[in-house]
């Protein structure tokens, strides 16, 4: 069986903190800028439409796999860089959007280090992200264990 995908008109985002969000993979065009995003992380490494798709929005490649042979330190290997970046951001007050294909490990992994590089305990970070991204299709936030770990781990500095 392959791996779900999402439909083409499926779109969706929660807000996880004041000024965070996570979702799946974003529509190009000025949309993202208009609704005053100024960071956006493209997480999923099969996704990866250039930057000049989303003007006036600075957009960060982690470039995650999610399928299963990263390692924890992989993880975190990737996703630190952005995820630093994120917590500058939030610490600025800027409003930031992270993507990948559903929106539920690689997006919520991001977000989540960043959260924790924010004083939040990974028990927090988890509910937040429950709340904003209820499950689709049996997909959950962090439902992973080398991404829920990752940001259990919370090991960016």
């Amino acid at each position: 069986m392959g791996a779900l995908q999402p439909g083409p008109d499926y779109v969706s985002v929660g807000q996880v903190a004041p000024g965070l969000f996570v979702g799946c993979k974003p529509p190009a065009g000025r949309h993202l800028r208009d609704l005053g995003f100024v960071l956006l992380v493209l997480a999923a490494e099969e996704h990866q439409p250039g930057s000049f798709e989303f003007p006036g929005v600075r957009v960060l490649r982690p470039r995650l796999r999610d399928d299963g042979t990263e390692s924890v330190e992989d993880v975190l290997r990737s996703a630190c860089p952005a995820a630093r970046e994120v917590a500058a951001a939030l610490a600025r007050g800027q409003k930031v959007l992270s993507t990948c294909q559903w929106g539920y490990n690689r997006s919520a992994v991001v977000a989540g280090l960043a959260l924790r590089m924010r004083g939040w305990s990974a028990t927090e970070v988890m509910s937040a992200l429950r709340r904003a991204r209820p499950g689709h299709k049996g997909l959950v936030p962090l439902g992973s264990p080398e991404y829920r770990r990752a940001m259990e781990i919370g090991g960016c500095r």
